[in-house]
């Protein structure tokens, strides 16, 4: 049974894993009177979104440098909390789309007028530094695994045994963290032959004295 619950817990782990894609999630706040606030980018390994509203007011547009939209999709926005009735506003917006490097900029409308837009560059800009909103999923020519981007690419930790210093402990494979184990190691193993000498000493000491006696 033991073994059962966990393989069972071993696969909902896993499959998602091996088999999530490279996404990115765009998280707006929008008012009623169309102020719109980019809240968060975040790409990560995962799943898109499936279920698009049908109709909506709003229209989110993701597009190349040449202008081209790779996207253009209905935003689900809602100012009406049905359990209690209340408004709402500003009011969140998430949605989660497939992730390619040709993202760069992105626009949201209110039917037919442009309310918002921001470039996308920061995404990736390969220019072999690290930089604050790169990571391993959407810049990996500047995030190699390892890198301080606060993402944990933990299948390749396991598959290529890498070190990556965002992932928790035990997915870490650092060599590194071993030092200050080696270190209090060796502390504790001369401490103990320290107090053993003390201790073989004052035994010698009483045996000398017992036998002066």
């Amino acid at each position: 049974m033991n073994k059962a619950v966990f393989y069972l817990w071993g696969w909902i782990f896993f499959i998602p894993l091996i088999s999530a894609t490279e996404v990115v999630d765009f998280d707006f706040l929008i008012d009623q009177n169309d102020t719109v606030v980019l809240a968060q980018i975040r790409a990560y390994r995962g799943e898109p979104d499936f279920f698009l509203p049908e109709h909506s007011q709003y229209t989110l547009k993701v597009k190349t440098a040449d202008e081209t939209a790779l996207w253009d999709i209905p935003l689900a926005v809602n100012f009406v909390v049905l359990d209690p009735l209340v408004n709402v506003s500003p009011t969140p917006a998430m949605v989660t789309l497939p992730y390619v490097s040709d993202y760069k900029e992105l626009e949201v409308y209110r039917g037919d007028r442009k309310i918002f837009t921001a470039k996308l560059d920061f995404l990736c800009n390969n220019d072999t530094q690290c930089s604050a909103g790169e990571n391993q999923v959407s810049c990996p020519g500047d995030c190699p695994v390892g890198s301080r981007d606060g993402f944990c690419g933990v299948m390749d930790v396991m598959d290529n045994q890498q070190c990556d210093s965002d992932c928790l402990q035990k997915y870490r494979n650092c060599r590194n963290v071993t030092v200050p184990f080696i270190f209090f190691t060796l502390l504790a193993v001369g401490i103990s032959i320290l107090l053993w000498r003390l201790y073989k000493n004052k035994k010698n000491q009483r045996k000398s004295t017992t036998t002066s006696l």
